[in-house]
């Protein structure tokens, strides 16, 4: 889904239309509220890079990296043998590493969505779940009854977070 699909489904979730105007009205809001989504499901479904990097006996500094690192998941040699490490301020210490080539896995950062055409870098089943969100964070603020309605929402979010095999979001208006 693209997030202006994503924004879409958001306003059907509320009942509101799914017009220009409507997208114009809500769209800064419910983006604010789904890349918090974003942001909370890139935990459970990291995004990982995978780069082939030199070390100078057995040293790779964080600067020799092209994205911010989070995590590092794995470090092989050429043998595809895994090595163990040591991650210091500076960068990661490979034990008894040498003056060669390892193929590095780690996590990277989550871009938050900007444009209307952006697609979350998530599995696809989940991106129901981000508009599940933004409509609980958005019918949370209004009254009783919204908020009695957004409960449903906000557990089929929680679902995707907490199983990772529920496809939330699959009827767009539960209402």
């Amino acid at each position: 889904m693209t997030t202006l699909e994503i924004i879409k489904t958001t306003l059907s979730n509320m009942g509101e239309d799914t017009d220009s105007a409507s997208v114009d009205e809500f769209s800064k809001d419910i983006l604010l509220y789904v890349n918090d989504a974003v942001r909370m499901l890139s935990l459970k479904y990291p995004v990982v890079t995978e780069a082939a990097m030199e070390s100078v006996n057995g040293f790779i500094p964080f600067t020799d990296f092209s994205k911010k690192v989070i995590k590092i998941l794995c470090i092989c040699n050429h043998e595809e043998r895994k090595m163990f490490f040591e991650i210091r301020t500076e960068g990661i210490y490979i034990k008894g590493g040498k003056d060669e080539e390892y193929r590095i896995s780690y996590t990277t950062p989550v871009k938050p969505l900007t444009s209307l055409s952006d697609v979350p870098k998530l599995p696809r089943y989940t991106h129901n779940a981000l508009a599940d969100y933004a409509t609980y964070r958005m019918l949370i603020r209004g009254g009783g009854e919204s908020q009695g309605k957004s409960q449903a929402y906000y557990a089929d979010f929680m679902a995707v977070c907490n199983e990772g095999n529920v496809a939330a979001g699959s009827i767009i208006n539960k209402y």
